[in-house]
């Protein structure tokens, strides 16, 4: 586990390294199909694993309500990830070529990989990585961090399938 996180409440942006809990393989096998390939046996043992970044940031107000405001905010919010992901995944692929990363988009569908029918969970994944709690609002599943709370609270995965030393290297 490696975490970095800015103490700035407006821009707050956490994110830590966890290696994929085996419960949500399935999943990833059916959202990220490229990414799932790159994990098959072959002959050559290549260390690599898939790990899970989760990242956590805060909004400027809150985004449980549904309207232009909020969806504008989510997207900022999700725009701000995405740049963090790319530039991760130019720093992974300069120490491991054979690396391979991707984000569900705003939607939850893969990003840079192929996109099938089926849609990540930020929540379940939350839930199976770090144990946070979760909670029913207004009919949807929703995240409590400990220190951002859940009314503000904007959550993303990176996913990869690396070496967990790159995968550090990269992090850092």
């Amino acid at each position: 586990l490696l975490s970095s996180s800015s103490e700035n409440e407006e821009e707050y942006f956490e994110a830590s390294l966890h290696i994929l809990p085996r419960t949500l393989t399935n999943e990833i096998q059916l959202v990220f199909p490229d990414l799932a390939s790159q994990t098959q046996p072959n002959n050559e043992p290549t260390k690599r694993q898939l790990l899970a970044i989760p990242t956590y940031q805060t909004a400027s107000f809150s985004i449980l309500e549904i309207n232009d405001k909020t969806e504008a905010e989510r997207l900022r919010l999700f725009l701000r990830f995405k740049s963090y992901a790319q530039t991760l995944s130019q720093h992974l692929t300069q120490i491991d070529s054979l690396a391979a990363l991707d984000i569900p988009d705003i939607d939850g569908a893969a990003t840079f990989g192929r996109a099938t029918m089926t849609i990540y969970d930020e929540v379940s994944s939350t839930r199976a990585t770090l144990g946070y709690s979760t909670f029913l609002y207004m009919g949807v599943q929703i995240v409590h961090h400990p220190v951002i709370g859940y009314e503000r609270l904007g959550v993303h995965t990176v996913l990869m399938w690396a070496r967990p030393e790159d995968a550090k290297e990269a992090f850092g």
